[in-house]
């Protein structure tokens, strides 16, 4: 059987051989039951930050609703033998917890266990070997994850009514909406088009990107934030997915340089990449930046033309919306 290595470059590198976004677009708790019970479990066992109880029951009445809840032990994610153990969780966030992508991971039960695989290892060992820490370790990439095979059937917008009546309503308004606006010129002619949409599909509204904003008070400069972000999403929902990969890259690099003004941190250069390494040694955005620095250097990178050497490399559809939704993603995380 081949040795994996769940790392970054191993789960990045499935997901451009499938066009697929660099990580999960899901690896939110308003969009994943298994990432917000993860990360639920983690702050109970006192291994990361506690979610709030407000949010906890928020988040318990939202998920009730999903019908995504397993309802059998075997299939819910748990964490155990005195924090030895954890399966089923998110490999998204098993990552930003231990730097390994799996659905499950288990410490050696004892060190006489322990002892005898390390033998072996200083024997012969991979450059990468988790066995060095864990005694098995079930590498997982979101595309083969059956919570996200779910998700992506049915949209986790639809679980925000409370009635069937209402979810079966506003499912059909968006498949209209949708329907009605094939044609890019009607759709660049309403106004409001571009942020309808942005709603159904990541589930934020203009108001609450605009909130997560508090630190660019320039309301000229909001309002060209505002506007490239809703261009960057057109541009990628009709096939224009070069300009819409450069436009959202140029959304996350000013926001950055917003950002670290606000915290009045100074990188050594006025780059994108050096905005990338001020925040993640000082500690700022820590989850979206290790999650996003690959990613969003990839999205850079793609803009030269020389990178396009083959069909390979050009351009999807998927890296252009991974655009758009990285900075969703990174916005989440501004905090005071």
């Amino acid at each position: 059987m081949e040795f994996i290595y769940p790392d970054r470059a191993w789960y990045t590198k499935i997901s451009e051989q499938n066009e697929a976004t660099p990580f999960c677009p899901h690896a939110n708790v308003h969009r994943c039951p298994r990432y917000y019970s993860s990360l639920y479990l983690l702050g109970e066992a006192g291994i990361t930050t506690k979610i709030t109880p407000e949010k906890i029951n928020e988040l318990d009445e939202f998920w009730e609703k999903s019908e995504l809840l397993p309802v059998v032990a075997e299939h819910d994610t748990m964490i155990s033998g005195h924090k030895s153990g954890f399966s089923n969780f998110c490999p998204e966030v098993t990552f930003d917890m231990f730097g390994l992508f799996a659905v499950s991971l288990h410490r050696y039960s004892d060190e006489i266990d322990k002892d005898m695989v390390h033998e072996q290892l200083k024997k012969k060992a991979h450059p990468k070997d988790w066995r060095w820490h864990w005694q098995n370790v079930e590498p997982l990439h979101y595309l083969k994850c059956p919570i996200y095979s779910q998700l992506i059937s049915k949209p986790v917008i639809a679980f925000r009514d409370s009635s069937t009546k209402n979810v079966n309503q506003n499912m059909n308004k968006n498949s209209l909406f949708i329907k009605n606006n094939n044609n890019l010129k009607n759709f660049l002619l309403d106004k409001n088009a571009g942020w309808k949409t942005i709603k159904h599909e990541f589930g934020i509204t203009k108001r609450e990107f605009g909130k997560r904003l508090y630190f660019i008070n320039d309301k000229f400069k909001r309002n060209l934030i505002f506007r490239d972000v809703e261009h960057a999403y057109i541009l990628a929902s009709f096939g224009f997915f070069k300009p819409a990969v450069i436009l959202a890259g140029g959304v996350i690099e000013e926001l950055l340089r917003q950002y670290l003004i606000h915290k009045n941190k100074s990188p050594k250069k006025d780059t994108f990449d050096e905005y990338i390494k001020c925040c993640e040694n000082n500690g700022l955005l820590k989850s979206a930046i290790s999650r996003l620095s690959d990613s969003v250097r990839q999205f850079r990178n793609l803009v030269h033309i020389v990178k396009e050497e083959s069909r390979k490399h050009t351009i999807s559809k998927a890296t252009a919306k991974g655009a758009v939704s990285s900075i969703f993603t990174i916005s989440n995380e501004f905090q005071e």
